[in-house]
């Protein structure tokens, strides 16, 4: 959820539809989808400056992330990657962040430019499902794992540059 002019806004998706936005008090669809777009399996709200905007991955029909913005006549920006499951944002350091956890570790994106700040690699044949951003020790981190059997894994947001 995000707050737009005064008005609380609300993005969902999921099997056999894509996102869609909601105004939360009048249910007023501000951004539609149909049932015949992708399938969503994770979609937040970014953190920071500006008009709210939300990304979206699928995981399995699409590859990357997707940022959308309110207005359904802007197609969404695509931040490359390969199959991502699970998402988290944060404003860190007066910068608009997402992470991603799929097929090919976690990544972590600059919403403003689309460039790609860091990765990290989980393993041969190992996926991250889920991730989260938090704060420790006064330093922005990020958190994924993709099996509860095998613990989380917690790193510095910095990781391997590009």
């Amino acid at each position: 959820m995000a707050v737009s002019d005064g008005r609380v806004v609300l993005a969902a998706g999921g099997d056999e539809q894509g996102a869609a936005i909601w105004d939360l008090d009048s249910g007023e669809l501000l951004r539609g989808t149909t049932y015949s777009e992708p399938y969503v399996s994770s979609i937040a709200t970014v953190k920071g400056e500006g008009p709210p905007l939300f990304v979206a991955s699928s995981g399995a029909h699409w590859d990357g992330v997707q940022v959308w913005g309110l207005s359904g006549e802007e197609p969404p920006v695509e931040l490359a990657a390969g199959p991502i499951w699970g998402l988290a944002t944060a404003w860190i350091g007066g910068r608009s962040l997402v992470v991603g956890g799929g097929e090919e570790g976690v990544k972590v994106w600059n919403v403003a430019n689309g460039e790609q700040v860091a990765s990290f690699y989980m393993g041969d044949e190992q996926r991250s499902h889920a991730v989260v951003f938090s704060q420790l020790d006064d330093r922005s981190r990020r958190r994924g794992g993709h099996r509860l059997r095998e613990g989380v894994h917690v790193r510095p947001v910095r990781g391997r540059r590009r």
